[in-house]
């Protein structure tokens, strides 16, 4: 069994994988689930991709505590399914590689990708040819929401993300319209833009917490898949054995 881990901004998710099966995976609890799980699983490898340095330190001192089990850490310097044609690996995010990678490896079968990672930041990241490109960086509704709240003198904090209409019928709906219709905007505005540099045979994919409201919203997103970047640290374990 190996043990997959995709530390990010928001939330820290885990997953079992026997071979390329993902058999368990979760988020909540995951200090106290982890080391119940390592305990009692005995995991043979640890994978982790991680855009937060001081958890993923802190979890590297607990892991050499806990398991001898080898550590793998997802960065530009692995054997990789695609080319690097970005100008700046080393800043490269690991969670946009490992989603990368599993997007070209599971869902490309050798077309253009566009991989949309909808969470704290919205990345949409492109692999064409056998290279990853690169892609944008913006914030997602949670963040955008912070920040108008933080940045302005009376627009209130948004505690619940639905949306409403198109035209918010109060100042909280207006928020929510904003920035929910604002996501799904700029996903489906930055396919339109992409789609003719990659052509029509283009695969979109799309993880993330925001995924579930992508597909409810896009209707130019190919696949859906909630643990790509945990299916993209397994296929990097695999490319890269201890």
């Amino acid at each position: 069994m190996w043990l997959t881990v995709d530390i990010g901004n928001s939330r820290i998710k885990a997953a079992h994988f026997t071979g390329a099966q993902l058999q368990h995976a979760w988020a909540d609890g995951w200090e106290t689930m982890l080391e119940t799980d390592l305990k009692a699983q005995h995991a043979a490898r640890i994978g982790i991709a991680s855009v937060v340095p001081v958890i993923h330190r802190r979890l590297h001192a607990r892991l050499r505590e806990i398991t001898p089990a080898p550590v793998l850490d997802v960065g530009p310097s692995l054997m990789l399914p695609f080319a690097l044609a970005y100008q700046t690996p080393e800043t490269l995010g690991a969670d946009r590689l490992a989603a990368a990678a599993a997007a070209w490896h599971h869902y490309g079968k050798g077309q253009p990708m566009i991989v949309i990672d909808a969470g704290t930041a919205l990345t949409i990241d492109v692999v064409q040819d056998g290279a990853y490109l690169g892609g944008t960086i913006s914030a997602g509704p949670d963040l955008e929401g912070r920040a108008l709240t933080q940045g302005t003198a009376a627009l209130p904090p948004i505690t619940e993300m639905t949306a409403p209409s198109a035209v918010g019928a109060s100042t909280t709906e207006a928020l929510q319209s904003g920035l929910l219709h604002g996501l799904t905007d700029r996903v489906q505005r930055s396919i339109d833009r992409l789609t003719p540099l990659l052509g029509a045979q283009r695969i979109v994919v799309a993880t993330g917490g925001w995924h579930a409201f992508l597909a409810q919203h896009v209707d130019t997103i190919d696949h859906i898949d909630p643990h790509l970047v945990l299916r993209g640290v397994q296929l990097l374990m695999a490319l890269n054995p201890a």
